[in-house]
């Protein structure tokens, strides 16, 4: 359709770059997460999906809502053009894609997204469990200098709270 509309095959897949940039951006995702999201979307058509979070021990799961700013004739076509079931290829195209053009990987994106949620005011727990994290620690390498304190007070409120309740818990034995 875009095509026939007069838009070429280049500004066609800018739009569906910047598509796939706007999911990176509202869900501070791993572009091989963006993929499983658009994988997950492919066989539901729901714009709120549930993916596992890669690089965890644990599978932890996560949602991924997608943009209302992103057509479903986009979503379909982004599902048709990139190879969403290579993890590598598609990785290396949204991966070049940024860095030529913005001149960023998409890791800073993900930084950045921790940090205006962390700016708008959400505890360091409810970030890292948006971002499909097990410990809060992790958050360290991601966010900037200034919510890192901000990070291990919580994380020593939890485990104040965790021996807490191992103490009450061998009390009570």
């Amino acid at each position: 359709k875009y095509i026939s509309s007069g838009v070429g095959k280049r500004a066609l897949m800018r739009i569906l770059y910047y598509d796939i940039m706007l999911i990176l951006i509202h869900n501070g995702l791993r572009v091989n997460e963006v993929r499983l999201c658009l994988k997950e979307w492919s066989k539901t058509y729901s714009r709120v999906v549930t993916i596992y979070a890669l690089k965890t021990r644990k599978r932890s799961r996560r949602k991924c809502y997608i943009p209302e700013e992103i057509s479903d004739l986009e979503l379909h076509t982004i599902v048709k053009i990139f190879p969403i079931d290579d993890p590598e290829r598609f990785r290396k195209m949204v991966y070049q894609f940024i860095k030529y053009n913005f001149g960023i990987n998409p890791r800073t994106i993900r930084k950045m997204f921790i940090d205006y949620m962390l700016d708008m005011g959400y505890s360091p727990s409810k970030v890292a469990k948006a971002l499909g994290l097990m410990k809060i620690r992790t958050l360290e390498s991601y966010a900037h200098k200034r919510f890192i304190d901000r990070i291990r007070r919580e994380h020593r409120k939890r485990e104040k709270l965790k021996q807490l309740l191992e103490g009450v818990a061998s009390e009570e034995e």
